[in-house]
């Protein structure tokens, strides 16, 4: 992770936060609770500087789904349809990019894309993209 990266909880970090839902290992939820979604991962890093393997348990909960870097899902769809596909990417990125922001749309433009990734480039490549995708969408 850059140490401009924002992170951010998810809605499984902010269960775990709340409710205690998943039941995170002391040291985990500590590095956890200091993901307040401001600060910049160099900044995370000097505040966690006490916490023992501070670095490595943000890792581990980026990992885990509790916390994520910050950006638009579309920007990251796109972020994976480029490092999936290579230079075959670009149908499928203007079908994301012309997709509106909302997870709905994205979801859609994710279903539309992984058929035409079927049909022009790889079924395994449509299935890689379809799973990663789910789960940046959540």
């Amino acid at each position: 992770m850059s140490p401009d990266s924002l992170l951010t909880r998810t809605r499984k970090g902010n269960e775990e936060i709340s409710e205690r839902r998943h039941h995170l290992a002391p040291v985990l939820r500590h590095a956890l609770i200091l993901v307040e979604g401001t600060a910049r991962m160099g900044d995370l890093l000097a505040k966690g500087e006490r916490v023992p393997n501070f670095e490595a348990s943000l890792q581990a909960l980026l990992e885990q789904g509790y916390v994520e870097i910050a950006g638009s899902a579309k920007g990251r769809l796109v972020e994976l349809a480029n490092r999936l596909l290579g230079k075959n990417a670009g149908k499928v990125v203007a079908k994301l990019e012309e997709s509106a922001d909302s997870t709905e749309s994205l979801k859609a433009a994710v279903e539309s894309a992984t058929k035409l990734i079927r049909l022009t480039i790889d079924e395994g490549k449509a299935a890689e993209f379809s799973a990663s995708a789910k789960d940046i969408l959540g």
